[in-house]
């Protein structure tokens, strides 16, 4: 009874505070009880006001007549005061004059009267905003009770007679009682639950169970190490929910953010299902590793070799995205912290902001059982348009001859001479059979799922399983999951809890390397299959008169990715374990001990078996390997994380005071391991599924390795949060971590932060108006950057060298071979955290009666101390390159997002958008030396991997331009055949002077083009990036589409620019519109062989802009209904289209400005529920 009672006390303090004001004025009642009554004018009246607020003047008139006003909160908080005096007056009188001065209307309804906000401007012609009514109609009273989906009372919820200000509210017990006009429609609504609708036709007792509605449950926000109302956030923080989540046709969830969330960039990986996509939280802080930290369900993820730079360490990692390895649809929602107000709690990690991703448990109730399928299938249609054989030729001799000094292969030249044997011109065409191979029509994309979820006073649970399955749109891969969950909480004492949560994920990938769309650029006359070959397929290689040609039809020759695919296997088997056991002790009111153990373990063994007669389809090959057999690989990476937290939080309320502790340690063990073996010579094995090594082969044959790589760390942490009245916020939080990647007197890092929060609605100063909330964040703190390579600050023994020793060999010098060690890298014992303060502005607002929210932001990022490689003399014996602390990035920007939902009968919409702004600085590099090439360079003042190249002015049309511009200008290896059709370049700068500030270049001309010339030409991170989604609702239908862009940002692209030779490959037809002599083109230079003058060096004519503005998602649903349904136990079936990149708009000229193999996806799924 006690439990029930105190239950009852917080869903009436918590529910109907919020939603009980919400709905009410959304319907302009509260409380209506029909009866016949005077009229207005009727009513005799005297009152005085002085300096008097509307609530207070209505009191008045309620105590000196029969009528009684109904209102919603902001009437109530309206702080307009008004004085008048009226003797002997009447009701109608005085509330003409409240409507004239005021902004109200009212309406009379029998003796209740009703305020709402007027909808129209005072005028002298229009002076009355004062209505009546009374109601005739034969009128039933109703009565029943409310409850939520487990059957418990639901007070607050409004019940309201359609089209009418007839309404009441539940009380207490989800009790209520209302007089209604019969045959009127009655709607039943609380905020969080579906609305439901009743034709009253003479019956007068109705009982009804609320069922939520998963789109408004974002009122609960998740921010680490707990849960806040999103109301009373101080840190930026934004979140999505699990029905936004399952709109996005891809297997990983991190897709699910596009466009969804104000300064989260998610790039587009393309078609391939294992592709990672970049995430980018307020823009790109550091010089190296910039992914965000994943936490699930508590656990922070850890991949082995994420951080490194190293090509051998990330061949080892495996172009796998880890993240496909959890389930979308097992997950409630994605937050993400951006600020470090916000992130702080997370210290050492936290320097790119955090993603928290809760997945879904039970809850008290009956047993719900969920089942989601959906089958969809994706298409390449993006195409390079490339010339046909004639215009090929034509182009390539064109090419040849206006470079007298070049010298062609004569193996090649004689497929393009129509007077040799040899020549190829009349072949067919085999462009569009090799482009139909390197695409997948209609690749499969499915989910299937099935979910149980229940419990009771004591207990709950949720178990689930799935299945998920994509092929690559190109050719060729493809991904299988099978993923299986359970989860259970349990109050085994009324003062002890414990729980748990496993998550079980094995999944298989192929990976069939094929030539891309950029096939299309292969040779037109190489076929791709040969009935009398092997297999069916055409060797790239054959017999050209007496002489054998591995490159059979030119530089160009392709390898036959088809059969190359047949006769090798590459496959990844991943398994992934991740759960958590926790156990919270309650011994003292508002204070909680949890202790709680975490794992992640996963797996990623790839084997790789390359068949021998694989040579006969490589174009440098021809024939089959010899020596090594069918070699086999099978590499085991093994990542192990493993994590110990025990947390104290007290909670107190003392009066209006509100305060909230939470002190937590944590202790992090990761191990990476990998281990490869391999037979690479020799080898026996005849086929795939043979594959083996054995002990008794030939030890030189074989190879082995196993690599470790631990690390650790350790953390303590406390929060400190009060809040005065729902009025005032503060969060205060300090993090000390310390971790094993750095040396001795460098290991600890503190990162403090605070964040306040004012609620400016509250305060009286502030006019009521449309504003419903209003709400001012300020936040500053400090996280820290620990991801480089391990064990930088040490130098690391070498074990491979070997020396000879005494006599002996084969040869005079020779000596016994001696096992050696070599120290081969120069230490940096000082380094440490990159550090990155965050500073956050923002304004939160509810307007318009709750229909508008509207976030505003400022944000800045400062990253200091960032890990930077530096050069040192060759002479020192170094083999890597050492680590310091250096540069530093500058990110700020504003962040804007609002959301408009409104219902206009049966028709409920939403609109929402978001805008991200980032500007982007380096400074304080390495003696301020820049790096980086033409597309990811990187200097003092400019934004990271901005673009660089060279200035030009136009082409030259005649010899007279060339000449007078060789008197001004010389261009060092590329002038001797500068001739018309070739790029005019422009010297912008040259070589620093002697004693000069700028060390590294003069912006002084020099007369000389070189590479001192070359400067900013674009920026590769987006300037800006927003989102623009829509919904709808009617009836059972229900609509939503999506939009994402970005812009103000620039690529490198030369297809189409360059100046062609003979290298081989086909062309773009657009060079058919290259400068010749007859058409003087001003964008294209003239073809040569061998770029002679230096045309395709990358300048400013090469950037494009690479804005664009997508189509990204559409869903169309229905949700099926009737007593059929009803009789089988099924409480919701809901049938749906989906689609995604339906198109793209975009001044970039190549095929799609983020990734040309975007697929278009079509996708039909239905969501059970019983």
């Amino acid at each position: 009874m006690e439990i029930n009672l105190l239950k009852l006390l917080i869903m009436a303090s918590k529910r109907l505070l919020y939603a009980f004001l919400l709905q009410v004025f959304a319907m302009q009642v509260i409380i209506a009880t029909p009866s016949h009554s005077q009229n207005l004018e009727d009513v005799a009246l005297s009152i005085r006001a002085e300096s008097q607020r509307l609530k207070e003047i209505l009191e008045m008139i309620e105590e000196r007549t029969v009528f009684g006003f109904t209102y919603n909160q902001k009437v109530a908080r309206h702080h307009q005061r008004f004085t008048f005096s009226y003797q002997d007056s009447n009701v109608k009188e005085v509330l003409q004059h409240l409507a004239q001065v005021s902004d109200f209307e009212f309406k009379r309804v029998n003796r209740t009267i009703y305020v709402a906000p007027g909808g129209r401007s005072v005028t002298a012609k229009e002076p009355k905003r004062v209505q009546e009514s009374e109601t005739d109609e034969i009128e039933i009273t109703i009565s029943g009770k409310v409850t939520d989906e487990n059957g418990d009372p639901l007070p607050g919820a409004t019940i309201s007679v359609q089209g009418t200000a007839i309404g009441t509210v539940t009380g207490l017990d989800g009790s209520y009682s209302l007089t209604v006009p019969d045959g009127s429609i009655v709607v039943f609504s609380f905020i969080g639950y579906q609305s439901q609708r009743f034709t009253i036709e003479n019956q007068t007792g109705i009982d009804v169970q609320m069922v939520q509605d998963e789109s408004s449950l974002d009122e609960v926000v998740v921010i680490g190490y707990g849960t806040r109302e999103k109301k009373d956030l101080t840190g930026a923080i934004s979140q999505i929910d699990s029905e936004e989540i399952t709109k996005t046709a891809s297997m990983t969830p991190e897709l699910a953010m596009q466009g969804r969330m104000a300064g989260v960039f998610v790039s587009n990986p393309g078609s391939d299902p294992n592709a990672r996509p970049s995430i980018r939280i307020r823009g790109v802080s550091t010089l190296g590793y910039n992914d965000p930290l994943y936490v699930i369900d508590g656990v922070p993820l850890v991949e082995g070799g994420a951080a490194s730079g190293d090509a051998r360490t990330q061949d080892q990692r495996g172009n796998v995205n880890v993240f496909n390895l959890i389930n979308p649809n097992d997950i409630e929602s994605i937050s993400v912290l951006k600020d470090a107000s916000a992130t702080a709690i997370y210290g050492v990690r936290a320097s790119n902001g955090v993603i928290l991703i809760t997945t879904k448990r039970g809850a008290k109730g009956k047993p719900k059982v969920s089942i989601s399928s959906r089958y969809g299938v994706q298409n390449v249609r993006n195409n390079w348009d490339v010339m046909n054989t004639k215009d090929y030729i034509d182009t390539y001799l064109d090419a040849l001859n206006n470079n007298p000094a070049a010298s062609p292969d004569p193996n090649f030249f004689q497929f393009y001479d129509r007077n040799s044997t040899e020549y190829l011109g009349d072949n067919p065409y085999y462009t569009d059979a090799w482009l139909e191979a390197a695409r997948v029509e209609n690749a499969v994309i499915q989910d299937h799922n099935v979910s149980i979820t229940g419990g009771n006073e004591m207990s709950n649970y949720a178990v689930g399983a799935g299945f998920s399955g994509q092929e690559n749109a190109m050719f060729s891969s493809s991904f299988k999951r099978y993923s299986a969950y359970v989860n259970s909480d349990h109050q085994i004492t009324n003062w002890l809890k414990v729980g748990e949560s496993f998550r079980f994920v094995y999944s298989q990938t192929a990976d069939d390397s094929g030539a891309g769309l950029n096939t299309a650029f292969s040779a037109p006359w190489q076929p791709l299959y040969d009935p009398s070959g092997f297999r069916g397929y055409a060797s790239p290689g054959r017999m050209v008169g007496d002489a054998f040609l591995s490159n059979g039809y030119g530089g160009a020759t392709r390898n036959n990715f088809l059969a190359i695919a047949d006769l090798n296997t590459v496959q990844r088997d991943m398994i992934r374990n991740i759960g958590s056991f926790y156990a919270e002790a309650s011994p003292l009111e508002g204070l909680r001990l949890r202790g709680t153990f975490s794992f992640d373990q996963f797996t990623n063994t790839q084997q790789r078996f390359f068949d021998q007669r694989r040579g006969i389809f490589e174009a440098n090959q021809g024939v089959p390997y010899t020596g090594e057999g069918n070699t086999y690989r099978r590499r085991i990476n093994e990542n192990v994380n493993i994590v110990k937290e025990f947390l104290i939080g007290y909670t107190r309320r003392f009066g209006r005071h509100n305060f909230d502790l939470i002190l937590n340690a944590m202790d992090q063990q990761v191990q990476w391991n990998n281990t490869q073996l391999s037979v690479d010579q020799n080898s026996p094995l005849p086929a795939w599924d043979q594959r083996r090594i054995d002990e008794g082969w030939p030890r030189e044959d074989k190879a082995l390795l196993y690599e470790r790589s631990p690390s650790g760390l350790q953390g303590y942490m406390g929060r400190l949060s009060y809040n005065f009245d729902s009025k005032y916020y503060l969060d205060a939080t300090v993090r000390r971590d310390g971790t094993s990647k750095f040396g001795p007197g460098f290991k600890w890092g503190t990162f403090p932060s605070f964040g306040a929060a004012w609620r400016l609605s509250s305060e009286d100063f502030i006019g009521q108006g449309i504003i419903d909330d209003l709400k001012l964040r300020v936040g500053w703190g400090q996280t820290g950057n620990q991801e480089t390579r391990d064990f930088a600050f040490l130098s690391l023994v070498n074990f491979n060298p070997v020396y000879a020793l005494g006599s002996g060999g084969n040869a005079i010098g020779d000596g016994t071979i001696q096992s050696a060690a070599a120290l081969g890298d120069f230490p940096i014992v000082d380094m440490s955290w990159e550090t990155v303060t965050t500073t956050n502005i923002g304004l939160d607002a509810m307007l318009l009666s709750n229909r508008l929210s509207m976030t505003v932001e400022y944000y800045q990022r400062y990253t200091d101390g960032i890990l930077q490689a530096i050069n040192i003399p060759q002479v020192i014996g170094a083999l890597s390159q050492p680590v310091v602390n250096l540069a530093n990035v500058d990110n700020r920007g504003f962040e804007f997002q609002g959301n408009f939902q409104d219902q206009i009968g049966d028709f409920t919409y939403s609109v929402g958008a978001n805008l991200t702004t980032v500007r982007n600085r380096v400074s304080n590099l390495y003696q301020g030396r820049p790096s980086g090439g033409n597309s990811n360079r990187i200097e003092e003042g400019r934004p990271i991997n901005f673009l660089w190249g060279y200035v030009t002015d136009g082409i030259f049309q005649t010899e007279e331009q060339v000449e007078s511009w060789l008197e001004e200008n010389e261009d060092p290896g590329f002038q001797v055949q500068k001739s018309p059709g070739d790029i005019r370049f422009v010297d912008v700068q040259g070589p620093p002077a002697e004693g000069a500030d700028n060390a590294f270049f003069s912006p002084e001309p020099d007369g000389r083009i070189d590479a001192f010339d070359q400067t900013y030409i674009g920026k590769s991170i987006p300037g800006y990036y927003y989102g623009i989604n829509l919904g709808l609702n009617y009836q059972s239908f229900d609509f939503t589409i999506d939009f994402r862009g970005m812009g103000d940002v620039q690529s490198i692209f030369t297809n189409g620019l360059q100046s062609v030779g003979s290298g081989g490959g086909n062309y773009l037809v657009d060079y058919l519109d290259r400068w010749t002599p007859e058409n003087p083109s001003n964008t294209i230079p003239r073809a040569i062989t061998d770029d002679p003058s230096g045309n395709n060096r990358i300048a400013d004519r090469h950037v494009a802009n690479a804005g664009f503005f997508r189509f990204q998602n559409f869903q169309l649903g229905y949700n099926v209904s009737g007593e059929l349904l009803s009789r089988l136990g099924v409480s919701n079936f809901r049938a749906y289209l989906m689609g995604q990149n339906l198109f793209v708009f975009s001044p970039f000229p190549g095929l799609d400005p983020e990734n040309d193999t975007t697929p278009t996806t079509f996708i039909l799924g239905v969501n059970l529920g019983f």
